[in-house]
């Protein structure tokens, strides 16, 4: 017994470990109560420690079991194995019992330590399990049976046992071993020398204390794991039923975060240095240059001595003091204007008043920060095989399966006589994962955003009437979350591609994949009021440029959805959810369109992408060429085009977001003058990045470049599916790359989704083929969860 001198155990030695006395009966295996449940019996665990490796401790265990089990009836006996049944591979005879006998043998062993601030970890672990299927007659007794298996127990590893093997019997081996290291330092002195960086560039020494608390760690692991599985069964015929399942994963992952907290040494200090910047605060809070809110202030008081009617202010100090009566929720001044101007005076003193309470505040608290990257790569192989063979395959094929190996049995194949393959699967998958984030708080006020891309390969390969067959699958996404209580809301949006083929191929080509195209972005309201019009009309807004809603029923839609929302209170965890799918039948159907602007007529391929930005601008009820999708495309479009031609795609020279600022006061005075003067303030006082066209290019400063890189993308797509391209993995694995490059930023994703509808062309077939929706889930005034769906066909 080839294995039980591997374990230093001598026949008799291993009969009185196992201590079988007790079950030696003369019942027939036939009879049932022979042996009723699987006996099992394990020798004693023991652990060895060493320091050989100081400092190092590596501890090792170990476990020796085995198991015996009657099968003389397949309604109470199950195998947890899965070999035994009706139609797995021993076909269960009720006239011919089987016994099973199980070998499990499992070592685990494991370490951890801290060398001068790196932690070291080490875990390893090895199972193997064999086991021996073997048939009697029915008429024989227990102990008859068990003598004469133990006495010549056959083993997989021997050619010779296995090929005496008797119809109806096997033999199968598993083995499972995991191996991983992990790896770490702490991130203190890196985070001090931070801290004295920060507070240089603060030009403060008296600013920040720097007794740092911090718990960061730098993290690197890797692991390995590793399961084969192989058994023989004699068949009737006398062949040999053969499986083999074979898996490795093997996962690399890198890891940085920390969490850091710094306060202040002297609070005065800091409320002396952030109040010298009032003027600076208070235009965020009121959106007038400093030089503007002082003329603003003068007039209004003006106006509440009633020395200046406002009638007789100019019509820009008009302008300046609705705009900012607006702003802090101050109604009718025009109409009653003595009384509102005092009303008015009276809320910005309370808003400088709040900023220097909150700004004292603050500065007895601590800042809290975090930062995480994530790296990780996980490879999985796997292979099933399953053949009949006959006596020369099995020598053939023998020493190099029990070796794990599975090419000789695959080579000999080839002679179909000898072997024939039942079913064989070749799996080998990829999938890289990156992601980084950040976190900063202080007090109540927190802000922060997670990015996260992947990318996913899957190829498996079967055989067709002795032909390899591939069958291919792609994934690639890029998405952002964005969360915090600055603003009042979150947002998150993603956007992906997929590849896939609908069937195998013995040569796939590109041209052979399913493509598909999916775009999303949330936003979610914290809390919203009845009186919060404007919010609900942006919404409603983007959902007309992803064709869900129709823009000529924004006003109507808007009053009926914030009715919905607010009839029974304020709604609270208002969730916006916009999703468009593009599937493989539409994807197919525009792909002619799409490639014919691309290489034909690429200005105009060029404008379609720059309305499609167009088209997106952020919604102001205050300008009539910001509040409908047709006229922000007929008032921005020749704009985004310019940037466009200026910033990756033409032979134009980049210039800054100033510039753009007052190009868009130039242009937009053709249809909106007061649009235009709101454009062109921006280059001056550089507030509100986020509503104007020079605030949202200095917001996005690589914006071109990364559409530029999308579209070239897509077109390498395009143009090797039409070609039907050979190089499929580089050509997709590329193409996906830059293509997932265009969800980098909110404003990228909320434009391109308009961007891709456009490839329709107006296409009713392709644009019916389509799916946007846009799905709303809230909690209303009474504590009841609602969802809302406005789903459109394009």
């Amino acid at each position: 017994m080839d294995i039980l001198k591997v374990l230093n155990l001598a026949d008799t030695e291993f009969i009185k470990k196992l201590n079988l006395s007790p079950i030696f009966s003369q019942k027939e295996l036939k009879a049932s109560d022979a042996i009723k449940e699987p006996i099992t019996y394990a020798l004693a665990p023991f652990n060895i420690d060493t320091q050989e490796f100081s400092p190092l401790t590596l501890v090792t265990s170990m476990n020796l079991e085995h198991q015996i089990q009657l099968f003389n009836n397949l309604a109470e006996d199950k195998d947890e194995d899965g070999i035994v049944g009706t139609k797995d591979l021993v076909k269960f005879d009720p006239n011919s019992p089987l016994l099973k006998y199980s070998i499990n043998i499992q070592a685990n062993a494991g370490t951890s330590t801290e060398i001068q601030g790196l932690s070291v970890g080490i875990k390893t672990g090895t199972q193997i399990k064999h086991c021996a299927y073997l048939k009697h007659q029915p008429s024989a007794t227990v102990e008859e049976a068990i003598l004469k298996d133990v006495a010549s127990m056959p083993f997989i590893f021997s050619l010779d046992r296995v090929k005496k093997l008797q119809p109806g019997e096997a033999l199968s081996f598993e083995a499972y071993g995991d191996f991983g290291v992990d790896l770490s330092f702490n991130l203190a002195d890196l985070l001090i020398a931070g801290a004295s960086a920060l507070q240089k560039y603060l030009g403060n020494n008296e600013v920040l204390n720097l007794d740092v608390q911090t718990n960061g760690k730098m993290g690197v692991k890797f692991s390995v794991k590793d399961s084969f599985q192989l058994v023989f069964a004699k068949t009737n015929e006398g062949k040999y039923h053969v499986l083999v399942k074979k898996a490795k994963t093997t996962n690399q992952s890198r890891t940085l975060g920390f969490n850091v907290q710094l306060s202040f040494k002297n609070p005065g200090k800091i409320t002396e240095l952030i109040n010298s910047k009032i003027a600076q605060l208070m235009t965020a809070a009121t959106n007038l240059a400093p030089d503007q809110l002082k003329t603003v202030e003068s007039k209004l008081q003006n106006i509440a001595d009633g020395s200046v009617p406002f009638d007789q202010l100019g019509e820009l100090e008009k302008l300046a003091i609705q705009a900012l009566a607006k702003r802090l929720n101050i109604p009718n001044i025009v109409e009653d204007a003595l009384n509102k101007s005092h009303e008015l005076l009276n809320k910005l003193a309370t808003v400088k008043n709040n900023l220097q309470e909150d700004i004292t505040k603050l500065a007895s608290q601590k800042f809290k920060a975090g930062f995480t990257y994530d790296y990780s790569y996980i490879s999985t192989k796997e292979v099933l095989i399953e053949a009949l063979i006959n006596d020369t395959a099995l020598a053939e094929s023998h020493k190099g399966l029990i070796l794990m190996s599975t090419q000789g049995l695959v080579a000999a194949s080839a002679n179909k006589d000898n072997v024939q393959i039942l079913d064989y699967v070749n799996s080998e998958s990829v999938e890289r994962n990156k992601s980084w984030g950040f976190a900063l708080g202080v007090g109540n006020f927190k802000i922060g955003g997670s990015d996260k891309s992947t990318f996913a390969k899957k190829v498996t390969t079967r055989l067709n009437n002795g032909q390899e067959e591939e069958f291919v699958v792609y994934r690639g996404v890029r998405g952002y979350n964005e969360y915090g209580s600055l603003g009042g809301y979150n947002q998150s949006w993603w956007g992906g591609m997929d590849a896939q083929m609908p069937q195998p191929a013995a040569n796939p080509t590109v041209d052979l994949f399913d493509y598909s195209l999916h775009v999303e972005y949330n936003h979610t309201e914290k809390k919203l009021k009845a009186k919060e019009r404007d919010t609900v009309a942006e919404l409603l807004n983007l959902a007309g440029t992803w064709g869900i809603i129709n823009n000529d029923q924004l006003d109507a839609q808007t009053t009926q959805l914030l009715h919905q929302l607010t009839a029974k209170g304020d709604a609270t965890n208002v969730q916006f959810n916009f999703d468009l799918m593009i599937p493989p039948t539409a994807f197919s159907d525009m792909r002619a369109t799409w490639l014919y602007l691309l290489q034909q007529r690429p200005e105009v391929h060029l404008q379609v992408l720059a309305n499609a930005f167009a088209s997106v601008m952020p919604y102001s009820p205050d300008y009539t060429y910001r509040k409908d999708q047709r006229l922000k495309v007929q008032a921005y479009g020749s704009l985004w085009k310019l940037y466009f031609d200026n910033e990756g795609f033409g032979n134009g020279q980049p210039t800054d977001f100033r510039s753009y600022a007052k190009t868009a006061e130039a242009t937009l005075k053709k249809v909106d003058n007061a649009l235009a003067a709101a454009e062109g303030r921006y280059a001056e006082r550089l507030v509100g990045d986020n509503m104007w066209f020079g605030g949202i290019i200095r917001m996005n400063p690589d914006c071109g470049k990364q559409m530029n890189i999308l579209v070239t993308g897509m077109r390498s797509l395009l143009e090797n599916i039409q070609a039907k391209s050979v190089n499929y993995d580089q050509t997709i694995s590329r193409a996906f790359r830059k293509i997932t490059q265009g969800f980098s930023q909110s404003f990228y994703t909320k434009a391109l989704a308009p961007y891709f509808i456009s490839m329709a062309n107006n296409n009713p077939v392709i644009l019916n083929d389509m799916k946007a929706a846009l799905t709303i889930t809230f909690t209303d005034g009474e504590q009841k969860n609602q969802t809302l769906l406005i789903q459109m066909k394009l």
